[in-house]
């Protein structure tokens, strides 16, 4: 099962890069994407956590 790595930029402080391998499922979907998130990358990473542990229930 994928699991997120989470990488953070030391040049900008104020957003995260989320890497979600194509293998982890997220509402019934499979995505393989590079998202970049501004202040909310923490809370933005817990959701799809527990998204990503109800898909695989």
């Amino acid at each position: 099962m994928g699991r997120l790595k989470v990488t953070t930029r030391r040049n900008d402080q104020h957003s995260m890069l989320l890497y979600v391998p194509s293998r982890e499922l997220v509402q019934g979907k499979l995505i393989n994407a590079y998202t970049r998130v501004r202040h909310i990358g923490r809370f933005y990473n817990q959701i799809i956590r527990k998204r990503a542990r109800e898909g695989q229930e």
